[in-house]
């Protein structure tokens, strides 16, 4: 095989695997994280967040919430055209619910892309998209998120 081939042989089984088993989990700190990301789109984009969360009680994931966040504000620029966007992060029992909204102007329609493809794969129908025209509002439950671990 040669290596034109082999890559694309490696290309299509990557777009064959989920893609929350292609991220590894790892343990993070949403509000640094956040504050992070606030500052690298602070040229681009003017965003907000607000946590309320158990800080007790760790995120299994919490990269997915940060990995979610970054993805609805690329897709707010590029897609939308937006220059706001708030983020918040709930905690609701076990679940997590993030909601992302941005001030932006249209929306692409079509074929669903990466975003959509990472919110069917992590939270399949627990995730909308509505717009009008003040922007759209991203709502994802992500549930389970803020379950203890259980020891056997």
């Amino acid at each position: 095989m040669c290596s034109s081939d082999l890559a694309v042989h490696r290309l299509e089984a990557l777009l064959d695997t989920p893609l929350v088993d292609a991220l590894e989990p790892h343990a993070v700190d949403v509000r640094a994280e956040l504050e992070k990301l606030t500052a690298q789109w602070a040229a681009i984009i003017s965003v907000s967040f607000d946590i309320h969360i158990n800080e007790q009680v760790p995120l299994r994931r919490g990269d997915l919430v940060v990995g979610i966040a970054e993805e609805a504000m690329a897709n707010a620029v590029r897609h939308a055209h937006a220059t706001e966007v708030q983020i918040s992060v709930q905690q609701d029992r076990d679940d997590v619910v993030v909601r992302i909204a941005n001030n932006g102007s249209r929306r692409i329609s079509g074929e669903p892309g990466l975003g959509s493809r990472l919110l069917d794969s992590v939270s399949p129908d627990n995730w909308s998209l509505p717009s009008g025209p003040d922007g759209a509002i991203l709502d994802v439950r992500l549930p389970g998120l803020a379950a203890r671990e259980t020891v056997a």
